[in-house]
């Protein structure tokens, strides 16, 4: 499969869809699951190799992976980490989440971005990935303009798909209450 798609799920053989940002929801300050790893990644950060620092829990890593495998779920990747593919560099230095996917149109660096495209490119990339499609999603996004814009966006958008919207602590990222909704969610949704 390729890295970097705009087909519907349903089309991929997925009955679930997962959107994940990264940072403020893996990459945390200090995790709300308890166990922590620093590591780094060396990355490409406007054309200088430098590394870049990781924090993360494995056991919430383990705990995602294995809710997607329940529920049948794709992994799709919703981040400024999309920039030169790093959060598939990210995923495999973690190793966990490591088969995602990266919407098409993900790969304009954050800093050239306007203003208004940083409060937006988020929302227009998942409407735009969700056309022709209607299978149940979670988004987890801890940004504040995401959570509130979801609210109407999306689910305007698509007012009969099942959808569920997380909004963890940035400096903690998913706790595992966050995880337990997530499961309960698509559990229910798709036994509907």
């Amino acid at each position: 499969m390729s890295l970097v798609t705009s087909r519907p799920v349903s089309m991929l053989g997925f009955h679930s869809r997962f959107y994940f940002d990264f940072d403020g929801v893996f990459n945390v300050n200090k995790s709300l699951y308890g166990d922590a790893v620093s590591t780094s990644v060396r990355l490409k950060v406007d054309g200088v190799k430098k590394d870049v620092s990781l924090n993360y829990s494995p056991s919430l890593l383990a705990d995602v992976d294995a809710l997607r495998v329940k529920h049948n779920a794709e992994l799709v990747w919703v981040s400024s980490w999309c920039d030169n593919l790093d959060i598939l560099k990210a995923a495999k230095v973690m190793g966990g989440l490591l088969d995602g996917r990266v919407l098409s149109g993900m790969f304009t660096p954050w800093a050239r971005l306007s203003k208004a495209d940083r409060n937006s490119w988020k929302l227009k990339a998942v409407v735009d990935d969700l056309r022709g499609d209607s299978v149940p999603f979670v988004w987890a996004d801890d940004e504040a303009l995401t959570v509130k814009s979801f609210k109407t966006t999306v689910k305007d958008a698509y007012p009969d798909v099942p959808k569920l919207l997380v909004a963890p602590r940035s400096w903690g990222g998913l706790s595992r209450l966050d995880v337990a909704t997530m499961d309960n969610f698509l559990t229910a949704s798709l036994s509907a």
